[in-house]
């Protein structure tokens, strides 16, 4: 999902970036018409120049800006890497501890049944020692 989102982010601003140039290319060439007819045709050439200036720092803008991205992208990237990682060994612990906790209640399951039969013959001894007191009573 996060893969989906960073490529979106490099097509949007690959975009942004394109439309820019095409934006600003776009108005290079009808100030470049209008220089045709203008009569003060040098000074639209130092106009132009200075566009023209103007878009190439917004494209050394707009690279920085991509440049950086693609480093965030990177970073977000390797994190979710590493998040990868933790979440594998907590699964793995969970997985311990879900076989020490059945272990432990096949333990206690064992116990009850061991007290509960503990509690059964003690009922059964206390019943003969009754008979045997009773028999000798009568011998």
């Amino acid at each position: 999902m996060i893969d989906f989102f960073l490529r979106l982010l490099e097509i949007v601003l690959g975009s942004a970036l394109t439309f820019g140039a095409a934006a600003l290319a776009y108005k290079a060439n009808v100030k470049t018409k209008q220089m045709d007819i203008d009569a003060s045709r040098e000074s639209k050439i130092a106009e132009l120049a200075k566009d023209v200036s103007s878009l190439k720092n917004t494209v050394a803008d707009l690279q920085g800006t991509v440049d950086d991205s693609k480093q965030s992208i990177a970073d977000l990237k390797e994190l979710i890497i590493e998040l990868k990682s933790a979440l594998q060994q907590a699964f793995a612990s969970i997985d311990l501890l879900s076989s020490r906790v059945e272990k432990h209640n096949g333990v206690i399951e064992r116990t009850f049944t061991n007290e509960r039969d503990i509690a059964v013959i003690k009922q059964k001894e206390s019943e003969q020692d009754r008979r045997l007191e009773h028999l000798e009573q009568k011998a």
